[in-house]
């Protein structure tokens, strides 16, 4: 697996990723489900790119999943579902955190859908808080050493 920056013609796939994550998640709503979805448009996703650090994953050359830092968040984790449980949701956080390191960012945070909650706490991120705009989810920190 290969970590690189996003590229505006990652925008249509990464897009479409997103879309089936959140499709496929049984514990968000449908409202908050279209709220991802305007957001994670190629538009959208291109528009982060300018403001944010936007990374993607390859495996054997396709795109299977993405991540964000924006500025102590770290954020827009989403892995195509044929390819969870492969170590590129640890290896794009573990990328992710490095940069925030180099930047002497001191804690991160993630805004963790239910059903990622575990995942987070593997790689030592705690809950702070639940959220409920603008969807539901646990507010995670993890202080950086």
């Amino acid at each position: 697996m290969k970590i690189r920056k996003f590229r505006q013609k990652d925008a249509e796939t990464c897009s479409k990723i997103i879309f089936e994550c959140v499709d496929s998640a049984k514990k968000i709503n449908k409202q908050n489900k279209n709220f991802l979805k305007k957001i994670y448009t190629p538009e959208g996703l291109i528009n982060q790119s300018r403001k944010f650090d936007l990374f993607v994953v390859e495996k054997n050359k396709k795109i299977i999943g993405m991540g964000k830092l924006e500025k102590n968040l770290i954020g827009t984790i989403y892995f195509d579902p044929l390819h969870h449980r492969e170590g590129g949701g640890r290896l794009i956080m573990e990328k992710l955190e490095k940069l925030a390191k180099r930047r002497k960012i001191k804690k991160v945070y993630v805004n963790s859908l239910f059903q990622t909650v575990t995942f987070y706490k593997k790689l030592g991120f705690e809950k702070v808080e639940e959220e409920k705009k603008p969807i539901r989810n646990i507010r995670m920190k993890k202080i950086l050493k």
